[in-house]
């Protein structure tokens, strides 16, 4: 009886982590999906047989994101946008670091400035999270210090 009473225990608890890895892979990508903040740019025209043909793109739109989170302040966009995700700064350090930019709740927040940061400033500290297990915000500068390539990170 005791035994039956551990493997029951023991099936619930791996049901609830299970679930509890569904739940946050399911909402993480929801709190970092910027879709609706996209608006097409003309940029360069195409090579094709049209010559005015010109080719457009998609890019996150700065007044956009600043009608959901007025704490916008900035793109960041990082080798050919490996890295490309507004940063927000607030009057509190701690207010964004697992907030999304609609203000919810998200495990690995949303990079942010310092509180005491100039975003105008020649040199900017951004601060935010990376995993060697999720593909989150700065996880991709993981790759460039495994290929030798010297970075100044603290993360």
């Amino acid at each position: 009886m005791k035994h039956k009473k551990i493997k029951i225990a023991t099936a619930l608890v791996v049901v609830g982590l299970i679930g509890g890895v569904i739940y946050n892979q399911v909402t993480a990508k929801k709190s970092y999906d910027y879709s609706d903040y996209y608006v097409e740019t003309k940029t360069t025209k195409k090579e094709s047989k049209k010559e005015n043909e010109e080719a457009s793109e998609k890019e996150l739109s700065l007044s956009l994101l600043k009608q959901t989170n007025n704490d916008v302040v900035g793109i960041l966009e990082f080798d050919d946008r490996i890295i490309y995700e507004p940063i927000v700064q607030a009057s509190n350090n701690d207010y964004y670091v697992r907030k999304n930019i609609n203000k919810e709740y998200a495990n690995a927040g949303i990079p942010f400035v310092s509180a005491d940061g100039n975003i105008d400033s020649k040199n900017v500290v951004i601060y935010g999270h990376s995993s060697k297990w999720d593909n989150i915000i700065f996880t991709p500068l993981m790759s460039y210090t495994e290929n030798g390539i010297t970075l100044f990170l603290l993360l």
